[in-house]
């Protein structure tokens, strides 16, 4: 691209670094929102267009409000100018520095995907935090972030469940200076330097891929897929 709540015990410390440190609501952070999934729509702006290796041309028509939940679609349609039809939506509004939280259902296949992730200009490179399930292999999460010069800073890391199958929790915590990334409570990697600037809108995007060596080669039989979104929250920091 530019292109969140305990549930695992102690015991999975071998899957995750960190996996004993947990987002400490009460001490930490104070609900600002709770995002209307179900199709508020001034509240968010749907994408149409697409950008630099990516396969599937963003539609409207592929974003889907249902009750409480949004799906994302990813179709084959032939005798488009872009044969891969994908989804993409955005706040409406830009973010400060706080805590986002959403619970995403991936979808699976080679090629794939799935994304929350914040952006301070969609017309510009740089200044952008990821997590991004790669439908090649949905045990594992791509945690990244692009510094204000566009710089990356990629991580991928295992997660022991198959995101395909079920919803979790992805949060990325946000401060000067510092990044921390969450799965289902779990701190799971914390970044310090080249921190992008705040006031970013909150995306996501279910797209395929043209770079096979990262995203693995794009698998058309896996069309139709859907990616799902649920119970998005910011906090800000108390």
């Amino acid at each position: 691209m530019q292109y969140l709540k305990a549930r695992f015990p102690c015991l999975i410390f071998l899957v995750f670094a960190s996996a004993c440190s947990t987002i400490d609501y009460s001490r930490d952070w104070k609900l600002e929102w709770e995002a209307d999934m179900s199709g508020e729509r001034d509240d968010w702006h749907l994408t149409h267009g697409t950008f630099r290796n990516n396969l599937s041309g963003f539609h409207p028509r592929n974003v889907e409000f249902l009750d409480s939940l949004l799906a994302l679609n990813l179709n084959y349609v032939p005798d488009a100018d872009t044969p891969v039809s994908g989804a993409e939506i955005r706040t409406a509004k830009a973010y400060p520095y706080g805590l986002i939280e959403v619970r995403m259902k991936a979808a699976k296949g080679s090629g794939l995907i799935s994304s929350f992730f914040t952006l301070k200009d969609p017309a510009r490179p740089g200044n952008e935090i990821d997590v991004e399930i790669m439908g090649k292999n949905t045990y594992s999460v791509l945690t990244n972030y692009w510094d204000a010069s566009g710089r990356q800073y990629p991580k991928t890391r295992n997660t022991g469940f198959d995101a395909s199958e079920g919803f979790h929790h992805y949060a990325i915590a946000w401060a000067p200076g510092k990044i921390t990334w969450y799965i289902d409570g779990k701190r799971i990697r914390t970044a310090r330097k080249n921190i992008p600037e705040p006031g970013h809108l909150i995306l996501f995007n279910l797209w395929m891929s043209a770079n096979h060596e990262w995203a693995g080669h794009p698998d058309r039989s896996a069309l139709p897929a859907r990616a799902f979104y649920k119970d998005l929250k910011f906090y800000l920091p108390k």
